[in-house]
């Protein structure tokens, strides 16, 4: 198996070390790594599901309230995530990779 080593920059890694003791520490995060992947939008979502209702966290760097607003109005509903999936059972604390849980197949570009 071969392996790729990427360098990552001290200034997101302690941007995201900080978020640990403090989450308003974010958005600063995420603007770290937007520099690091050059990008100018990102965000970090944790879902938590009871009995098949999940709610939402969303933290976003590079996108205005406005435009998060119309993504949950106009586009979440064609989110695979989003959708009628009863998640439940997955134990609190998992760490997965999304395919497990959502095939790659049913994702769009």
């Amino acid at each position: 198996m071969s392996t790729t080593k990427i360098e990552v920059p001290v200034e997101l890694l302690d941007a995201i070390y900080s978020v640990l003791t403090d989450s308003s520490r974010w958005p600063e995060a995420l603007r770290q790594f937007c520099k690091f992947a050059s990008t100018n939008y990102t965000s970090v979502t944790t879902m938590h599901f009871r009995g098949g209702l999940h709610t939402l966290h969303f933290v976003k760097w590079g996108m205005s309230d406005e435009d998060a607003e119309d993504y949950y109005r106009n586009w979440a509903k064609l989110d695979p995530w989003m959708g009628d999936k009863d998640l439940s059972a997955i134990p609190p604390g998992t760490v997965a990779a999304s395919h497990d849980f959502c095939p790659d197949e049913i994702l769009a570009v």
